[in-house]
């Protein structure tokens, strides 16, 4: 079992192995993130070697394994020396974004079809709105390969930067890191409290802040009180977010193709009243679950003991 195996659900963050991690964050700080890089490598390799695309599943905790490098990568950029590990964030972040191309696209249309199930009418009318959906014209998600290839190395050169920090001991070093840290953490979360509760219209940029804060918070759920329960919240608002920011989505394909196509206007009139009341209902929803995470956010030390 490996210092930090992942967690059956997917959803969380990789547990710790029986007795493998350090309870003590400060006796090798530098040596832990090392292990959690290690890990989401690890991960990376067992999803894409020798596979030939990815979707579903796959596709899912790729992308998961790419935020939680890219997280890690920002954190401690420019440690142990001046802009050491600068490149892996960026190219953690531009292959995530590059692996779903068509992603806005197929959730519209998947939610439109699926939307209607015992209304003739309003099914029919979805229908004629897929049916006009075009496919944004855009370059191939990166192959499984392509993946390894560009982050491979610059995770290995980070792994092994920070290993060597972690088997030189230094206690000022080891100081230093965990100052910057704690200042990273915390402007992390100054940037979440900032935006303050989100319209309907702040949701997407809200969700983006959560996930900013979670994947930083995952490698120190045990040593930051409060962080496990945080997370477990954070986790919750993505879930209602991603569903607010997706069904406001439909709503705007909707009205795009109403103004497009003259003879969409039945359908619009027949179809938006519904989903509007549908991600009005998703907004209040997330609205609620983002009170309790900024309550949590604010009451947690991000500080190390």
């Amino acid at each position: 079992m490996t210092a930090m195996s992942r967690r059956e659900d997917g959803n969380g963050p990789p547990a710790a192995g029986n007795g493998e991690v350090e309870s003590d964050l400060t006796a090798s700080v530098a040596g832990r993130l090392a292990r959690w890089l290690e890990e989401q490598r690890t991960r990376l390799e067992a999803l894409c070697s020798g596979a030939s695309g990815l979707s579903g599943d796959a596709l899912h905790d790729v992308r998961v394994a790419l935020r939680r490098a890219g997280a890690i990568a920002r954190l401690l950029r420019g440690f142990p020396g001046k802009g050491d590990g600068r490149d892996l964030g960026p190219a953690a972040r531009d292959l995530r974004k590059a692996l779903s191309p068509s992603r806005s696209h197929e959730v519209c249309r998947s939610r439109l079809l699926r939307r209607f199930p015992r209304d003739e009418a309003r099914r029919a009318a979805a229908r004629s709105v897929v049916a006009r959906m075009v496919p944004p014209g855009q370059a191939a998600a990166p192959t499984p390969g392509a993946i390894l290839d560009a982050l491979g190395p610059l995770l290995g050169a980070r792994i092994a930067e920070l290993r060597q920090a972690a088997e030189e001991a230094r206690p000022e070093v080891e100081r230093r890191l965990l100052g910057r840290l704690g200042r990273r953490l915390r402007r992390r979360r100054r940037r979440l409290l900032d935006l303050g509760v989100p319209e309907r219209s702040g949701i997407h940029r809200f969700r983006i802040e959560t996930k900013h804060l979670r994947y930083a918070l995952e490698p120190f759920e045990e040593e930051i009180p409060g962080t496990r329960e945080l997370l477990k919240t954070l986790r919750r608002l993505q879930d209602a977010a991603g569903d607010a920011h997706d069904r406001e989505e439909v709503v705007a394909v909707l009205k795009a193709d109403a103004r497009r196509t003259p003879g969409a206007r039945d359908a619009a009139r027949l179809l938006l009243p519904v989903l509007e009341r549908d991600a009005e209902r998703a907004a209040e929803r997330t609205q609620r679950l983002a009170r309790r995470v900024l309550a949590e956010a604010s009451a947690l030390p991000m500080r190390f003991p």
